[in-house]
């Protein structure tokens, strides 16, 4: 949590002075990809809640209050990313963040147990595959940003300088 707090410090410090960051291809990506991966977390606990037992009792008030403040802040990251990032690789580095972010947990939950190995293989040849499209559509994005940087391109007139015109 701490480094994806410090990434999105770093990016937003980055866009704020109009720069090129070396994370700006990689942190909001990943703080999207986290934050819509904790909320489906949330979600599915939901689902797995004891027989007889409500989301909007006392008890458990507070799943659906996380997955609403969740769902709002990966609302906002996204709005935020794609208005700063091409959406063109944007949503492909969030798609294989996401993919990586659910296999780990997948593992983490044991839901690979009992795969035979030819799944398993099948499975860490797809993650290991996401992972390296992420990379490359990263590279593009930081090559994307690094022309868009190096143009010059002229200054737009002043808004009152367009009315007198």
């Amino acid at each position: 949590c701490c480094l994806l707090g410090g990434l999105v410090v770093c990016e937003i410090q980055a866009i704020a002075n109009g720069g090129a960051s070396f994370t700006r291809g990689l942190a909001l990506p990943l703080c999207v990809a986290w934050t819509m991966n904790v909320e489906k977390l949330f979600n599915s606990a939901m689902g797995r809640l004891p027989p007889g037992d409500s989301c909007f009792s006392i008890e458990w008030l507070w799943l659906p209050s996380i997955v609403g403040l969740l769902m709002l802040v990966g609302g906002i990251m996204n709005l935020f990313a794609v208005e700063h990032q091409s959406t063109h690789t944007f949503v492909p580095v969030v798609f294989g963040f996401m993919a990586t972010i659910m296999s780990v947990q997948s593992l983490i939950f044991g839901e690979f147990q009992n795969m035979d190995p030819v799944g398993a293989t099948s499975w860490a040849v797809g993650v290991l595959a996401a992972l390296f499209g992420t990379a490359l559509i990263s590279k593009a994005e930081e090559d994307e940003i690094g022309e868009r940087c190096s143009l010059k391109l002229p200054a737009e007139p002043n808004p009152s300088e367009r009315l007198q015109a």
